[in-house]
C-alpha cells in the first residue's frame, strides 16, 4: 500500500516537473516561430529591395512621358527619333552662364533645350498644344529631373511657345535631326534644322 502511494506521488511529482519543462519548451518554439514569421525571408527582403529600386527608377505614369531614368548621368538615350509627349518647363535666371552637358555655357537668349532621353545635338520641333505655338530647339543639356517633365527650354524658347507665364506646359516634341552613336545624323521629314537660333 505504501509502495503504491509512493509510486502515485512520484508519478504526480514527475508529471509536475515534466509539464512545466514541456510547456517552457513549447513556449520557446512558439516564440521562435513568431519571430521567424515576423521577419521576411532573404528572398522577400531581396524582392523588397528590388521593388524599391524599381519604384525609384520608374517613369511618370503620364501617357507619352519619356521612360528615361530620373538619375543624372544614368539617362536612357533614345536614338529612334520618335515623337514624345509630356510637360516642359524653362530654365530660371540663375542658370545663365552655367556649363551645360555639352560643355558650353548656357545662354538664355538661345533656343537651347535639355532632355533626359534625346541625344545631345538633336534638333527638334516643339509644339505647345495649349497655345498653338511652336519653336525649334537644339538639345545641349540634360534634364529636367522632375517627374512628369520631359524637356527644359531656354527662356527665349519658352517665349516662342507662350509658356513663360504658367511656367510648365504640355508639349509635343518632334525630333528633326537625331545624332546617332556612329556619328551619323538620322534626318526626319518633319522639319528642317534651319530655324535653330545659334548662341
Amino acid at each position: 500500500m505504501k509502495l503504491s502511494r509512493v509510486l502515485a506521488l512520484w508519478a504526480l511529482l514527475g508529471c509536475g516537473w515534466a509539464l512545466p519543462a514541456e510547456a517552457a519548451d513549447n513556449g520557446r518554439r512558439s516564440a521562435a516561430a513568431q519571430k521567424a514569421a515576423s521577419r521576411p525571408s532573404q528572398q522577400a527582403q531581396a524582392a523588397l529591395r528590388k521593388g524599391h529600386r524599381a519604384r525609384a527608377a520608374a517613369p511618370h505614369p503620364e501617357r507619352g512621358v519619356s521612360t528615361a531614368r530620373l538619375v543624372p548621368g544614368r539617362e536612357r538615350i533614345d536614338y529612334s527619333g520618335r515623337q514624345q509627349r509630356g510637360r516642359a518647363s524653362y530654365y530660371g535666371a540663375q542658370f545663365k552662364g552655367r556649363q551645360m552637358a555639352n560643355g558650353r555655357p548656357f545662354n538664355p537668349n538661345s533656343n537651347t533645350a535639355a532632355s533626359r532621353s534625346l541625344p545631345l545635338g538633336t534638333v527638334a520641333r516643339v509644339k505647345n498644344p495649349e497655345s498653338g505655338r511652336e519653336t525649334t530647339v537644339q538639345v545641349e543639356d540634360r534634364g529636367p529631373y522632375v517627374p512628369g517633365r520631359i524637356l527644359d527650354v531656354a527662356p527665349r524658347a519658352a517665349d516662342d511657345l507662350g509658356m513663360r507665364q504658367q511656367g510648365v506646359a504640355p508639349v509635343v516634341i518632334e525630333p528633326v535631326a537625331v545624332p546617332q552613336p556612329d556619328g551619323s545624323v538620322k534626318p526626319s521629314a518633319a522639319a528642317t534644322p534651319a530655324g535653330v537660333r545659334q548662341r
